[in-house]
């Protein structure tokens, strides 16, 4: 379940997102993940393992959005860029070269933290 490792990976670093960016102030609506499809993730685990790390941080109550981004190919021999369906055959859709270098699908990345502003507090 590596779902579990990369969810703490996440955590940390939205937390740290939030105290160099944003100083600490707001609070944390939404995180974004993008995660290739040959990393093998499961979204709904991982939402599920954001929700159990974020318990009692500054990110309580934030959702996880995880965008699942294609497996891409660059044709070597006619220099097509395509994303592949599934299942995935390392082949290029338009002349059927194998001769194929890969350009997307590994990516593992935090893509946002979206932050809500504090509401004003009056001064009286």
């Amino acid at each position: 379940m590596h779902e579990w490792t990369i969810g703490e990976s996440l955590v940390r670093q939205a937390m740290e997102v939030v105290q160099t960016r944003a100083r600490g102030q707001g609070r944390v609506v939404r995180t974004t993940v993008v995660a290739g499809r040959l990393r093998q993730i499961v979204p709904e685990l991982l939402q599920d393992i954001y929700r159990l790390l974020v318990r009692g941080t500054s990110l309580d109550g934030s959702i996880l959005d995880v965008r699942v981004a294609p497996v891409t190919i660059r044709c070597c021999r006619c220099a097509c860029q395509e994303a592949l369906g599934s299942p995935t055959v390392f082949r290029c859709p338009h002349c059927r070269s194998g001769d194929v270098e890969l350009v997307g699908g590994r990516e593992l990345f935090l893509e946002s933290v979206e932050v809500e502003a504090d509401p004003p507090t009056d001064s009286v």
